[in-house]
């Protein structure tokens, strides 16, 4: 994703903000949001330029220097600021960009509050209809009141899981995170590796045991080392077992060697 971009992703994600009840830091946001006035300012900056060889003519004509004349500073001046347009708004969504990296860790604590209860919401809904005999979150609601209440407040927190997600993911892309998103999704929150892929349906998330949470960055860096040196322990585990069953197979094998003599 092109830099540029990043002013319309950080529009979108002060606005899931603003939906979803994120509480973002005031001083971050007052950061945010001044870089992307400035961005508008920016954008909306265009005076006028008028020719530059009217502008030199005429000074000639009033026996004025051109190189001194403001008309004809003005006309030199607008012409560069329209070539360089390009140039500024590079600049200020340079500055969004620095400013949404370095408050990236306040915003992810701030999703996590309504992610996270959307998570526990999904979880009791799982667990109540998985009682009553359901296998998944169906499309039709249940006959019984209370379930078909619980199926209501499931199907609001799948999309907000699945909502706030995809409004994260725009950052991390932007910020060359996208082994990040993978890795938030392949790890749970007790370092077990699973496989739980960006197109994973939170409730298949359930169906596998996954306590659905959303790893801010400090998060994410624990369940990756803590999922890593499971990862290892099972791998030793692994070898440990290959290493026992070759030698209970060499040792038979050997054993009819000898019998065979």
């Amino acid at each position: 994703m092109h830099i540029r971009t990043i002013a319309l992703v950080t529009q979108s994600l002060l606005s899931a903000a603003n939906k979803y009840g994120a509480k973002i830091p005031t001083g971050t946001l007052k950061l945010i949001r001044g870089q992307l006035d400035l961005a508008e300012q920016v954008a909306a900056y265009n005076p006028d330029s008028p020719d530059l060889a009217t502008v030199v003519v005429d000074a000639l004509s009033r026996d004025v220097d051109p190189v001194t004349d403001p008309a004809v500073l003005r006309a030199h001046l607008t012409k560069y600021i329209h070539e360089a347009r390009g140039g500024f708004v590079e600049s200020t969504n340079q500055k969004i960009y620095d400013a949404l990296l370095a408050a990236w860790p306040q915003i992810m604590a701030a999703f996590k509050i309504p992610f996270d209860e959307a998570g526990r919401q999904l979880t009791a809904t799982y667990a109540d209809l998985t009682k009553a005999g359901y296998v998944e979150l169906t499309d039709t609601a249940p006959q019984n009141e209370a379930l078909a209440v619980s199926w209501v407040r499931g199907h609001s927190a799948r999309r907000t899981i699945n909502d706030l997600l995809g409004i994260i993911g725009g950052p991390a892309v932007v910020f060359g995170w996208s082994r990040y998103m993978n890795d938030m999704r392949r790890y749970d929150t007790n370092g077990v590796l699973a496989d739980m892929r960006s197109n994973t349906d939170p409730w298949t998330a359930l169906d596998n045991g996954w306590t659905i949470s959303l790893a801010t960055p400090d998060i994410y860096a624990e369940r990756l080392a803590t999922g890593q040196r499971n990862l290892s322990t099972q791998q030793r585990a692994r070898d440990d077992q290959e290493k026992r069953e070759y030698g209970k197979g060499a040792g038979d094998w050997l054993a009819k060697a000898l019998n065979r003599e």
